[in-house]
């Protein structure tokens, strides 16, 4: 599917059905995004490793990086195009799992890189609503994870009926819109075979990766 535009503040409708939580999924060896650019490249985040809580992850490019979950942010990185390799420390106050509404999680965050910048930020994650959003692969009731931090707002669409992320918005606060395109994940621990959940996800460079 091409690229399109949007921003994260366009209404959104209420899910139609009572959503039932959602609990966490830790992420397998093998597991693979795929999307596509505005240009029709495809790319793709792959698991590498699962190790000590933490999941570590690499890009078409070559960047690779740590986190402990798609809401938190990421704990080192490295080869990530202009980004300098850096690591960062979070402490988390609040649990978001499982998902449902009224759950929040905040994170504290130092960080530093190679060239000796320093940095701290606050990101907090809360499900504050339900949408029903669509998508390529359908129309699914969700509940709307946003997370906010000083760089962008991140905006999760889970789908209960899935497990999983069905829509996902990354909008730079700098920039003031979201770039977007089809995706599709493949899980590590099933078959080829099984059938394929259609998502979106930012397109960017991977200069502009925020951690």
């Amino acid at each position: 599917a091409g690229g399109c535009q949007t921003t994260a503040t366009a209404p959104l409708e209420a899910a139609t059905a009572e959503l039932s939580p959602v609990p966490k999924r830790d992420p397998v060896v093998g597991d693979v995004w795929r999307y596509r650019d505005e240009a029709g490249e495809e790319h793709h985040d792959e698991v590498l490793a699962v190790e000590g809580g933490l999941v570590t992850w690499r890009d078409t490019e070559g960047c690779q990086w740590t986190e402990t979950d798609a809401f938190a942010p990421s704990s080192s990185w490295q080869n990530c195009s202009s980004h300098a390799d850096g690591t960062q420390q979070a402490t988390r106050s609040g649990e978001i799992y499982p998902i449902e509404l009224g759950k929040s999680v905040e994170y504290a965050v130092e960080g530093s890189n190679q060239r000796g910048e320093r940095w701290r930020t606050t990101r907090r994650c809360s499900v504050d609503e339900t949408a029903r959003v669509s998508v390529p692969a359908g129309t699914f009731d969700s509940y709307r994870v946003v997370c906010e931090d000083r760089w962008r707002t991140r905006e999760f669409f889970i789908a209960p009926e899935v497990g999983t992320t069905v829509l996902y918005v990354n909008t730079p606060k700098r920039r003031g819109e979201a770039l977007l395109s089809a995706v599709h994940q493949e899980r590590g621990d099933r078959p080829a075979s099984d059938p394929e959940i259609v998502h979106v996800t930012e397109v960017q460079e991977a200069a502009a990766r925020s951690w």
